[in-house]
């Protein structure tokens, strides 16, 4: 954006929800995410926005998990929806509140037990923790030390070849351009930087959009592509090389919400499971006086 259009961007409240609809498609090459039918989940509040949508089917429920925002508490926490078939709401409620900022619940199977792994960077020593999901109850357990004091961005975690791999950004100048693996034998600790960190450099197709998508035994990992402005796309890459040595990806593809009905100025993250896709759309809601309100309440509050 050049000056005059980042000026006047500021007149603008941007607020991100979570849509999702049935998928159609066959293969990941031919989704197209405005074709869709995108259900999105009820916000009455412009200082309010859901973001970093993951998603878990269980029998006939769908599990949302998302971070939730709140302007004029200036931090996200993790919360959870759970639509029935219809995509009705069954259950919501805030799931995780740390105080600091959490964001990007990545989920994540493991011995058929499901585990989220919150972004939280702005946490006291910017530690990752990962948590364990109780179905029975609605509430996590089990938290325990993943990574000491690294302030990782969207943290997201693949299994391969015997080895779990954690692609992340880092919180920073360089948080939407240089991305991180560490790699661990072990699920829940152990985690070591891989020797080429990082191991790309680029604000386009670099920081973590979601889960890997594993199609005929290609993996695909979507990033967000940050170039133009913060949230502009997602690029789906086809990860060509993954060792302890080497890593190289290739963009295959590219997600663009400029065609959505109504959350259509941005999108920076998509996950699918099974029959469902879920995204974030972002929205610009032209409310000067709104706006500025909401600017002197926070700063208020902070002071």
């Amino acid at each position: 954006m050049n000056i005059i259009n980042k000026l006047f961007d500021k007149l603008f409240i941007k607020q991100w929800n979570v849509g999702i609809a049935k998928n159609t498609f066959n293969s990941v090459f031919d989704i197209q995410i405005e074709k869709l039918d995108f259900k999105w989940l009820s916000i009455n509040d412009l200082s309010i926005l859901f973001a970093d949508p993951f998603i878990y089917k269980k029998n006939d429920s769908y599990y949302i998990f998302y971070e939730k925002y709140n302007y004029f508490n200036d931090y996200g926490v993790i919360a959870l929806t759970i639509l029935n078939n219809n995509f009705d709401v069954i259950y919501e409620s805030d799931l995780l509140d740390t105080q600091n900022h959490l964001s990007y619940p990545f989920i994540f199977n493991h011995n058929d037990e499901l585990f989220i792994l919150p972004e939280s960077s702005k946490g006291n020593d910017g530690s990752q923790y990962i948590y364990q999901f109780n179905f029975s109850n609605n509430t996590l357990h089990n938290k325990k030390l993943l990574i000491e004091y690294n302030r990782l961005l969207d943290g997201t975690l693949l299994f391969h070849d015997n080895k779990y791999w954690l692609f992340s950004t880092k919180r920073g100048k360089k948080s939407n351009s240089d991305l991180l693996i560490h790699y661990s034998k072990t699920f829940d600790f152990g985690y070591i930087s891989h020797s080429s960190n990082p191991v790309k450099v680029d604000n386009v197709g670099t920081r973590p959009a979601g889960n890997f998508i594993i199609e005929n035994g290609v993996i695909y990992r979507p990033a967000q592509n940050n170039g133009f402005y913060y949230g502009k796309s997602i690029t789906l890459n086809k990860i060509e090389i993954l060792n302890e040595s080497q890593f190289k990806e290739t963009p295959v593809r590219k997600f663009v919400s400029s065609k959505l009905k109504k959350y259509n100025f941005g999108i920076h993250t998509i996950n699918i499971s099974d029959d469902v896709i879920v995204i974030d759309g972002l929205r610009r809601v032209f409310n000067p006086l709104k706006k500025i309100s909401m600017f002197l309440i926070a700063r208020f509050k902070s002071s």
